[in-house]
């Protein structure tokens, strides 16, 4: 008579419950490290793509020899090449080179449109639109962007404008928590 050895293979309902509380514990631990990796990336994102579109503005108006305006429109509801005075800077902006001198987007001025940013960012500026000199200067328009998000000043970012279209950043200690 022959013996058969049969094995069986698998989990034991003890390891399995083990194995299943270490992630538990592990997920728990890493999941607000990464959601604040993720918030550090969509300001630092954020911040990147207005100094660029400025910086872009300003190097326009110098190349063109002509102004360049950088405004905010209403993001996904209106036309998002023309401005719009009574949006918020968060819902995106357009670049336009002004040629007529208008101030509005017409037929084959613009160059850029920037979306909108999504929830939980703001940026504040007081301004409605920034308007590059052909010699790259914004006149009197100098101010501030303050970029926020809902975790505090310790996490904001602030780009200085001066009047010759130099930007400065620093860390903005005026977020509201």
């Amino acid at each position: 008579m022959k013996l058969y050895r049969t094995t069986i293979d698998g989990f034991t309902l003890i390891e399995l419950v083990i194995t299943v509380s270490i992630a538990a514990i592990l997920f728990t631990i890493g999941m607000p490290s990464y959601q604040k990796m993720v918030m550090d990336k969509r300001m630092a994102t954020t911040r990147e793509t207005l100094i660029t579109d400025l910086e872009i503005a300003k190097s326009e108006a110098m190349t063109r020899n002509q102004s360049v305006i950088l405004c905010r429109h209403s993001g996904e509801t209106a036309t998002p090449t023309a401005c719009d005075n009574t949006a918020e800077w968060e819902n995106g902006w357009v670049v336009f080179v002004d040629t007529n001198g208008d101030s509005n987007v017409d037929a084959n001025e613009l160059l850029r449109v920037t979306a909108g940013l999504g929830a939980g960012l703001n940026i504040d500026y007081s301004k409605t639109s920034i308007a590059f000199s052909s010699r790259g200067f914004t006149g009197t328009t100098n101010g501030t962007f303050r970029i926020c998000d809902g975790r505090g000043y310790q996490h904001g970012h602030k780009l200085i404008l001066s009047t010759s279209g130099f930007i400065q950043t620093e860390n903005a200690t005026d977020c509201p928590s």
